[in-house]
Order: C-alpha cells, then sequence, then structure tokens
C-alpha cells in the first residue's frame, strides 16, 4: 500500500472498519485510515516485485477477493494554466470503474458539457481550459458518477456533487495530486451520495447528445433595477478618478446582471445617466451579442428619459 498523502509504503496487516494498520518497509506498523491508502500491489504481487529486483516487471496475479477493495477517492484535480484558466482532471484512485456525465453549471440553464468512462486507479483530461471565478456564462460544475464493478454486484448510488466556483476556496485546496506527480487544485467529489436510477445514467452516457440540460429554478422575478450612479454606489465619490468611477460602475453592473439571471429575473433596468454617454457605451458593449438575453433597449423615455438601457432576459 502507499500512502495518499505522504511518501510511506508497506504492508496491511490488520482492518478493522475504516482503521487499517499498514507496516511500513522500515518495520514500524502505524494506523491509517482506509481512505488514505492506495493500493499498489497485493502481498503476493509484493514479494514478487521484490524477487524480480532488476529482472523486469513480475506478472502480476489477480487480486483475491479477500483483498481491500476501495470505494472511494474520485477528485477533481486542476493544474493553473493561468491566474483565471485551469486545465482539469478526473482522477479515479478507486477500484471503480466510472460512468460520469459534466455539465455546465450555467446561466439560465445547466449545459451537458461531456461524458467520461474512467477505469481504475487512472486519470483522464476534461477537455478545455475552464475560468475559476464565475463569469456571466458560468457558475460552476456538476458532476454525475456512477462507479461500477463486477465483484461488487450491482452499481453503487450515483453520486451528484455540485461546485459553485465562487463557493471553493481554491488555495486551500492546492497540494500534491496522484497520479500526475504535481502540484494544483484537488476536490473530492465522492463524498455526497444520492439517489439516481443507475440505468438512466447509462442510457445518457449510450447517447449523450440527446442530454440537452439539466432543469434549473422556474422561479421567475419579473421586474429589478439597478442604479449605477456613482453617489448612490459608494460614498465620498469626490476624490475619485473618472476611470476610478467608471471601472466601479461597470463591476457593480456585472455583479447585477449575473444575480438578475441567477435569480430568475425577466426584466433590468440599468440606470446609468446620460452624461457623456461612456458609461451608457460600456454597458451597452457589454450586453452586445449576449446569448443570454433576448434584447436590451432604451428604457421608458416617460420614467427615465435617456438614461437607463432596459434588458429583456
Amino acid at each position: 500500500m502507499r500512502m495518499l498523502h505522504g511518501s510511506g509504503e508497506g504492508v496491511v496487516t490488520k482492518i478493522s472498519g475504516d482503521q487499517v494498520t499498514v507496516m511500513l518497509t522500515q518495520g514500524i506498523e502505524i494506523p491509517v485510515h482506509r481512505r488514505d491508502l492506495v493500493v499498489v500491489a497485493a502481498r503476493q504481487e509484493a514479494a514478487q516485485i521484490q524477487k524480480a529486483g532488476d529482472k523486469g516487471k513480475p506478472m502480476l496475479q489477480p487480486r483475491t477477493p479477500g483483498m481491500l477493495f476501495l470505494k472511494e477517492g474520485i477528485y477533481l484535480a486542476g493544474i493553473p494554466r493561468s491566474p483565471m484558466l485551469v486545465d482539469f482532471s478526473i482522477v479515479n484512485q478507486t477500484d471503480y470503474e466510472l460512468f460520469i456525465l459534466i455539465y455546465k453549471l450555467s446561466r439560465p440553464v445547466n449545459q451537458f458539457f461531456t461524458s467520461i468512462q474512467l477505469n481504475p486507479k487512472s486519470r483522464i483530461e476534461i477537455p478545455g481550459a475552464l475560468p475559476i471565478q464565475e463569469t456571466n456564462h458560468l457558475i460552476g460544475l456538476s458532476f454525475q458518477i456512477l462507479k461500477f464493478h463486477p465483484s461488487q454486484g450491482n452499481s453503487e448510488p450515483c453520486i451528484e456533487p455540485r461546485l459553485a466556483f465562487s463557493q471553493i476556496p481554491w488555495q486551500k485546496t492546492k497540494q500534491r495530486i496522484p497520479m500526475m506527480e504535481t502540484e494544483g487544485y484537488l476536490i473530492q467529489l465522492d463524498d455526497q451520495p444520492t439517489a439516481l436510477d443507475p440505468e438512466m445514467l447509462k442510457q445518457q452516457m449510450m447517447s449523450p447528445k440527446s442530454v440537452q440540460s439539466v432543469p434549473t429554478s422556474t422561479r421567475r422575478i419579473a421586474f429589478r433595477e439597478i442604479d449605477l450612479h456613482i453617489e448612490k454606489l459608494v460614498e465620498n465619490s469626490g476624490d475619485l478618478a473618472a476611470a476610478e468611477i467608471l471601472t466601479i460602475q461597470i463591476r457593480q453592473f456585472e455583479k447585477a446582471f449575473d444575480k438578475a439571471i441567477l435569480d430568475g429575473v425577466e426584466k433590468l433596468i440599468v440606470i446609468h445617466g446620460t452624461g457623456n454617454g461612456i458609461l451608457r457605451t460600456e454597458v451597452q458593449k457589454r450586453l452586445s451579442g449576449n446569448s443570454l438575453i433576448k434584447h436590451f433597449k432604451d428604457a421608458q423615455k416617460e420614467r427615465f428619459g435617456y438614461g437607463a438601457t432596459e434588458i429583456q432576459f
């Protein structure tokens, strides 16, 4: 056995529930939680390897039914490509074969992303780098994971972890990633099992193109306003430069826009005033070509004059 969070190796001498006693190569016995162990070889396999020495890799014998079967240890691993973008992989430390559906938690509806079949004790990259902060289009990732092994009878209950990127303390998840021999983000996915029909997931795996979305909340809010006049956003704005004011206003607009989509708002009124027209231009520039909205236009002149934009989601 090998320690998941250390460099030690040894042989299991006793198993009691989730507590495992391991004799290290130095002859010392230590207690270890079974989650922190990775099976490298059975006792007879280890003897074969030691006997073979430099003669080459021996033919490993199949495992016996009495060996420790690792049921937990599925991770989302991320290697930063830049401060914002991360290349993600799925690391399977278990003895299960995995069938995984991945969805993007998006606005206004979650989108099917990709499907994965993963062998025991292996890893696979998720295609394309993803941002680790929320954007107008991406909130996080959702998974449906089915674990199966012939020796374990029926499939295990499906697990459906959901990760909202804004709620993850990314720096605290940094550690050495198993099977990748590098440091990155590591988040365990298989600690909250939920009920789902395994046959349904198998059918989805066979025809992933038919999976379009995961239902989201049906709650709708008809109308909301956000006033971007600087005196409404900060106190003592007199010392701020024009560029600083514009930055604050755009940041508040983007927050209001994201929250409106998340809350199911049908119409958002952005009050930006007239002035020199820069704020209006910047707001409408961010709306142009945005697939999350039906249209945008100048709001009712009778109420807002020429100083507001109406966004219809």
